[in-house]
């Protein structure tokens, strides 16, 4: 079992299919020919737990009704479609187990309500406690599913910081102790997009992993509100790069680090943002420094760094990787600036000078630098092509380049204005195709 997933970052894709970061603004094509599946196959899928809702462990039997719970989370649908499945859910669900005849009526809504989040799982403790009071046997394991004792905690990180792994030991009384562990991704907007929830024979600190990972204890109450927090993010996208554990572990995770957080809890400073002052500060000091021989602090190749790293990543300009290579120079770039020729030829010596000073400074080993200044070197040729490829451009760039190509200096206020006022008298058919925001 890994520690870790298979990438650091997005999955990988041929050439010229590369995939964006998450978007919550951009909904699946409304011809994706994926009609949402009939209630009566969700409720076949509830009403086949027979053999989970029959075990004693109720691990067992939350995990049963997690992997239940998402099968059913962000299916690949047109927006519009999932959007009305997702609010139909619950009253069609319980309203199916309220008719049903079976002797696991209970058993269903018990599990449900102790894993499932709001409004299904509220709902399915109130229909389970009418059955319980109507004289409806209960199941052996009734009394302590959700309540299990914590354990103990612990993170693990790659060199990079790009990822944290947060893992959780649980215990039922008189049973081995279950792990639990979500993976906070750095570099895709702070989401959850991996997790698992098992039995382990060992203590997984010990397991060998295919990377350098540093482990550490944690306190439990930040871990969960980070993943917490992390879960909630993700479930905005419309789309992203969660795996099949995450989906099928999803609930019963978000229950686990409810447990771990007080009815009241505390908020996690976030970092201040990084000040004009301190960027020109850092920026001077890189130009001082042996690894920008030849460089000037107003290479505007350095205020695209910095507005990236800390106005569109996690804050941290030092805080470099393979991964946040790529984002910059083949994603943030070809969408949010606009590069004369000069700067497109000089861009990958800039900023392989600039990751040798972050990761310098940072305390980074020289392979992880030289493994960072690869990527400059892998994504050169098609950043060349993709920052110049309208196809790429967001909207704020693309109108941009019709303002210049118009001739109107961008940085004159009352030009740009009298452009917007006269764009926006055009017919719609007249304003050409620009891109909607990525």
């Amino acid at each position: 079992m890994p520690l870790m997933p298979k990438s650091r970052g997005r999955k990988k894709s041929k050439k010229g299919t590369r995939r964006r970061g998450p978007s919550p603004l951009s909904p699946l094509p409304s011809s994706v020919p994926h009609p949402a599946p009939p209630i009566s196959e969700l409720v076949e899928i509830v009403m086949r737990g027979d053999d989970a809702l029959s075990e004693e462990d109720p691990f067992v039997v939350e995990m049963w009704a997690s992997q239940m719970l998402g099968t059913f989370y962000k299916l690949p649908l047109p927006f519009q479609v999932r959007d009305e499945f997702e609010r139909s859910l619950e009253a069609s669900l319980l309203e199916a187990i309220d008719e049903s005849e079976g002797e696991n009526r209970l058993a269903i809504l018990r599990a449900l309500a102790a894993v499932a989040p709001a409004p299904i799982g509220p709902a399915a403790q109130a229909r389970a406690v009418i059955l319980s009071e109507e004289g409806v046997a209960d199941p052996p394991w009734a009394h302590e599913i959700g309540r299990p004792e914590f354990v103990d905690a612990w993170m693990s990180e790659d060199p990079f910081g790009d990822q944290r792994g947060y893992f959780a030991r649980f215990r039922y009384p008189g049973r081995a102790p279950h792990t639990v562990m979500g993976l906070y991704d750095v570099n895709l907007g702070g989401i959850v997009k991996d997790s698992f929830a098992a039995y382990t024979k060992r203590d997984l600190r010990s397991v060998p992993t295919r990377e350098e990972m540093s482990y550490r204890e944690i306190d439990p109450e930040a871990m969960a509100i980070e993943i917490l927090a992390g879960i909630g993010t993700g479930d905005i996208y419309i789309d992203n790069d969660w795996t099949e554990d995450f989906r099928k572990t999803r609930a019963l995770l978000a229950v686990r680090m409810s447990l771990l957080v007080d009815e009241e809890p505390r908020v996690l400073s976030a970092p201040d943002p990084v000040s004009d002052e301190s960027r020109a500060e850092l920026i001077e000091e890189f130009t001082r420094s042996e690894h920008a021989t030849g460089l000037e602090a107003e290479d505007p190749i350095l205020h695209h760094i910095m507005v990236f790293r800390c106005d569109y990543s996690d804050g941290d300009p030092l805080r470099w990787s393979p991964i946040a290579v790529e984002l910059f120079m083949v994603d943030f770039l070809p969408r949010k600036a606009t590069l004369d020729a000069i700067e497109i030829r000089n861009l990958p010596t800039v900023l392989k000078a600039w990751v040798e000073f972050a990761l310098v400074k940072r305390g980074l080993e020289r392979r992880w630098v030289d493994e960072t200044q690869a990527a400059v070197d892998r994504w050169t040729t098609e950043f060349r092509k993709e920052v110049t490829n309208p196809d790429s451009f967001g909207p704020a760039k693309a109108i941009g380049q019709a303002m210049m190509a118009d001739g109107i200096d961008i940085n004159d206020r009352r030009s740009v204005d009298g452009w917007m006022e006269e764009f926006n008298r055009r017919p719609s058919e007249e304003r050409g195709e620009f891109p909607r925001d990525r």
